[in-house]
């Protein structure tokens, strides 16, 4: 009885385990590659709706490509877009193919529909291409040197626009650097719509720019529209950066912000993007020429610049950069200003040589306090703190993570590093960072990375990596549940080749006992994250065939293999609501799309 009950919680336990690692892995095959070698998962293209496909296929031996789709194959090309195929509400598929022949612009690019060749033209834009609402493939072309709308249809039928002198695609403005927990742009939302989810081009004819939402064409008097500036103001008017006698980037000059009826003061340069006070005023950056390769950058409030004030009473300085402007709740802006600090070399030697650093300041209602040299990205505690990385004092030019109010800076780090490789704060408020020495052979001094926690020095390493999915990557892990972590570090195995491995909070992970391919280690670890449930959910490249560099990528939860394992994995992607884990992936030659439910 005593054996049976013992057989029994075993039992129980093993099928727990099994249970707590992942409900369900599956696989859907969406494509078998019958010609020789194996599927590449960055050629495929798919519709999830229609569940049709694009495949670019190279012919070994031949610099030539062909498509393969459900509907057959298309002629031999010598290069495609597979990035920028596109499929309609009934799944057929629109690609552009190149031949690279001698008399370059004569039918050289090649707009092929469900296999077939439809329209060859002497330059196509793909990566501008999109569907509209009518089911057309909508693509800029060029002939000569003017630029042309495209719209083909499946059936074959193509249609062109009156020509213009340029079109550009209007993008959506976004401040990139330094935005604490922003993912950046996604393809649904780097470029501008209007409110009827129309694509927005500026086109540019007869010396005139106006801009095109479908097909409602606006004409305005200016030369031209900056194409990351269009946006509404506070009363729902239309607002851009125009510019009168030519072309953005072509020369200084003439630059100036407009909003609904109103024109503002032109300078040298004005940049996107156009923000508003809660007067309705437009706010953003701006600069003059101060020489043939200088320029001066300063905060513009409607047509007047705004004075700045050195909170360390030294006089104003000459800023060549500005970004992260804000308009700040109840009133006010702030914006992060950079200025250019040459370090003259002590002699002529040939080993000697300027160093040129970029000192940033953090300015609040025209309030301008020194932040550091050469800074990394900010990051904001619960006190609206700023959190960084960068370097203090230029005699010691060392790199140290720093604490500023804006008024004054606590150096919150610690350790001699060359860089702060990475650094954060946790949902519970405790800052963590890591710091990267660099190797240097020839004075035997070999690659360390130290990892601080709550500014404790929780473990050291050669180095880390980062980790996460899609856009937020991090060298911390944090498990959602009890405030324990991650981090994949690597290691040196010989010349070129790393050893991957993964410490906890609770220590250094074993290689899976169960795992299905390689010898027992990790050549490399990716898309490791924490799911809602508390599981760490890693890929570990098992197997490395360095002649046509292709990989085995076996999945895992925490120290167990999930029995699946793959040559590329591509689109990961984690749905927290579902606690469910999406990739596309290809084994030998299948593709499929696989499904991981925690």
């Amino acid at each position: 009885m005593r054996k049976l009950l013992l057989l029994f919680i075993f039992t129980l336990c093993f099928f727990h385990t099994l249970i707590s690692i992942a409900q369900t892995v599956e696989e859907k095959e969406l494509f078998d590659l019958k010609y020789e070698g194996n599927a590449d998962i960055y050629s495929f293209i798919s519709d999830e709706k229609s569940g049709n496909y694009c495949y670019a296929y190279k012919v070994p031996g031949q610099e030539k490509f062909f498509l393969i789709s459900r509907d057959g194959e298309s002629e031999k090309y010598d290069y495609f877009f597979p990035f920028d195929v596109k499929f309609d509400s009934r799944g057929n598929y629109f690609a552009v193919a190149v031949n690279n022949v001698q008399d370059y612009g004569t039918d050289n690019n090649f707009l092929v529909v469900n296999g077939k060749t439809v329209k060859g033209l002497e330059f196509i834009e793909t990566y501008s291409s999109f569907m509209n609402k009518s089911d057309e493939f909508v693509f800029v072309f060029k002939t000569g040197d003017k630029f042309y709308f495209g719209y083909a249809k499946a059936d074959g039928s193509f249609r062109q626009s009156e020509s213009y002198d340029n079109i550009k695609t209007m993008y959506n403005s976004v401040q990139e650097r330094y935005y604490d927990g922003e993912d950046g742009n996604t393809s649904a939302d780097y470029y501008y719509y209007n409110d009827k989810g129309e694509r927005g081009f500026i086109i540019i004819k007869d010396g005139n720019a106006g801009l095109k939402f479908g097909d409602d064409v606006t004409m305005t008097e200016y030369s031209d529209i900056n194409e990351s500036s269009v946006t509404f103001n506070k009363n729902n008017e239309l607002s851009f950066i125009a510019k009168t006698g030519g072309r953005f980037y072509e020369k200084a000059g003439n630059e100036f912000a407009v909003s609904g009826s109103k024109v503002y003061k032109s300078f040298d340069y004005v940049y996107p993007p156009l923000m508003f006070s809660s007067e309705n005023i437009p706010l953003y950056s701006a600069g003059d020429s101060t020489g043939e390769y200088s320029k001066s950058v300063f905060f513009v409030s409607g047509s007047d610049k705004l004075p700045v004030n050195m909170l360390t009473g030294d006089e104003p300085v000459q800023f060549m950069d500005l970004y992260d402007i804000k308009v700040l709740p109840g009133g006010g802006y702030s914006y992060f200003a950079m200025q250019e600090v040459i370090v003259k070399a002590k002699s002529f030697d040939p080993g000697q040589y300027d160093n040129y650093f970029n000192k940033t300041y953090y300015v609040k209602d025209g309030n301008a306090f020194p932040l550091g040299y050469n800074i990394g990205k900010i990051v904001y505690d619960a006190e609206g703190n700023l959190i960084y990385s960068g370097i203090a004092d230029l005699d010691k030019n060392e790199n140290i993570l720093m604490q500023s109010n804006g008024q004054s800076i606590i150096v919150i780090g610690q350790g001699d590093y060359n860089y702060i490789a990475d650094y954060g704060i946790t949902k519970d408020g405790v800052i963590y960072y890591f710091g990267q020495k660099i190797a240097e052979p020839e004075k035997d001094i070999i690659p360390a990375a130290g990892f601080y926690f709550g500014n404790e020095l929780k473990d050291k390493f050669q180095y880390v990596t980062y980790q996460g999915v899609g856009n937020e990557l991090s060298m911390l892990q944090m498990n959602p549940l009890n405030g324990g972590y991650a981090v994949c570090a690597e290691e040196i195995y010989r010349e070129n080749i790393y050893k991957s491995y993964i410490v906890t909070d609770k220590g250094k992970l074993d290689f899976p006992a169960n795992s299905q391919t390689g010898s027992g280690s990790f050549f490399r670890i990716g898309n490791m994250f924490y799911t809602k449930s508390g599981k760490l959910f890693y890929t570990g490249t098992t197997e490395v065939d360095t002649s046509v560099y292709y990989y085995t990528d076996e999945i895992y939860t925490d120290d167990r293999s999930l029995g699946k394992h793959y040559n590329f994995i591509k689109d990961l992607k984690y749905d927290s609501a579902k606690d469910e884990i999406t990739f596309l992936a290809a084994r030998k030659n299948k593709i499929y799309a696989v499904n991981i439910r925690y």
